[in-house]
């Protein structure tokens, strides 16, 4: 009998059934033989169990993973320029449910696959393993070695007399809350240069400011959309998930979530006055925080919360403000399904307030869906917007 797989204290966080998963589609020149894929995809979940694997209850409020599984991949023919949402098939996380899908679309000049992937699995770092065993498998080689040892981030025990309610925005970044839904919504593409991002480091390097090119991106986004995000106790919060493996100790190729968000705090005031370089600065501080020690009070909170309120709490809880997370780090080149490398990058259409960085020629290019919060704006923006 296969032996279930814990999940990690973390992981828990995005338990929620339906919003959170990893969602990318490739496009590719040449015909895919979807024989071979699925060949490849079987090797791929033997090798990484957590991807056939099926979410099963082992406890009042603990769930685990149940191997064993295949992934499943459907063929269909589409037109040139198919609506993006046809190119996936959805996952959530419910019990016996796939937490991986793929779907082979094939239009008349290109072929297109489709990922979708439960983040209740693994973060963005993950998904770039899944890929990868799975290009490995394609090209007849064999992957790295699989690390999936969850247990290692159970968390310190965390002595405080407060509720794990109480202390978990404080903690985590997180809260039970649900956020207001926009009345619409606005797709913004924005292009920065490598050259742009290199004038900005020089001004402040020249200022005494610490930052980085990830750090200087988002403030630019910040300074550019904090209007349209509704403020967290009076403050403008700007937030990126940061990946922990190295600073933890795991294994770069450990696969599921080990992320967690650094979060900036900003008055109106500060958003309207400082610069873009101060901004970066203040964001850049955020993410050095992030160090083992809180990573150990963020897993043992979690793991409060749940003994403290069961499962349903995660379906609650939320990330208020603006959210980016950098995706530059995925190479095309290394994702080759046995047609040739991966030709163009197609994200899924992303939640409100979230911002995704990627990778482009001569820089990155940031995709922004836009929370339309104000009726006026709305109805000025109607015959731009159809879904007002």
């Amino acid at each position: 009998m296969k032996r279930n797989i814990p999940f990690a204290a973390n992981d828990y966080y995005f338990f929620r059934r339906e919003r959170y998963s990893i969602q990318y589609a490739f496009r590719f020149s040449g015909r895919l033989n979807a024989a071979q894929i699925r060949r490849a995809l079987l090797c791929t979940a033997i090798h990484l169990p957590p991807l056939g694997a099926r979410i099963v209850r082992t406890g009042p409020a603990s769930l685990g993973l149940r191997p064993g599984h295949s992934i499943p991949m459907r063929e269909q023919f589409v037109a040139e320029g198919a609506p993006l949402d046809a190119l996936f098939d959805g996952v959530k996380n419910e019990e016996q449910a796939p937490l991986v899908k793929v779907v082979l679309s094939r239009a008349p000049s290109q072929d297109i696959v489709g990922f979708s992937f439960s983040h209740f699995l693994g973060d963005g770092a993950s998904f770039r393993i899944f890929l990868r065993t799975l290009s490995t498998y394609l090209k007849g080689e064999a992957p790295e070695p699989a690390d999936h040892d969850r247990e290692r981030l159970a968390g310190g025990n965390y002595l405080q007399p407060l509720s794990a309610r109480k202390l978990l925005y404080k903690t985590s970044g997180y809260e039970v809350a649900e956020l207001r839904e926009p009345l619409a919504v606005r797709m913004e593409a924005l292009f920065f240069s490598h050259a742009e991002v290199s004038a900005r480091k020089s001004l402040a390097a020249e200022a005494g400011l610490k930052v980085s090119g990830n750090a200087l991106m988002m403030a630019s986004l910040a300074k550019r959309f904090h209007r349209d995000i509704p403020l967290h106790q009076g403050k403008f919060l700007v937030r990126c998930p940061v990946d922990f493996r190295g600073l933890y100790g795991l294994p770069a190729g450990y696969f599921g979530n080990a992320v967690l968000d650094a979060v900036a705090e900003f008055y109106p005031s500060e958003m309207k006055n400082l610069s873009v370089e101060m901004i970066a600065a203040r964001i850049f501080a955020s993410i050095r925080a992030v160090t083992p020690d809180r990573v150990n009070q963020h897993c043992a909170l979690l793991r409060r919360l749940r003994e403290e309120e069961g499962l349903a709490i995660f379906e609650q809880l939320s990330c208020p403000g603006l959210l980016v997370s950098n995706l530059a780090k995925l190479d095309l080149g290394a994702i080759d399904l046995g047609a040739g490398p991966a030709q163009e990058l197609i994200p899924a259409s992303v939640n409100p307030r979230l911002a995704v960085i990627l990778a482009a020629e001569g820089g990155y290019r940031v995709n922004f869906k836009r929370p339309i919060l104000k009726p006026e704006e709305c109805l000025s923006a109607s015959k731009r917007m159809p879904n007002c």
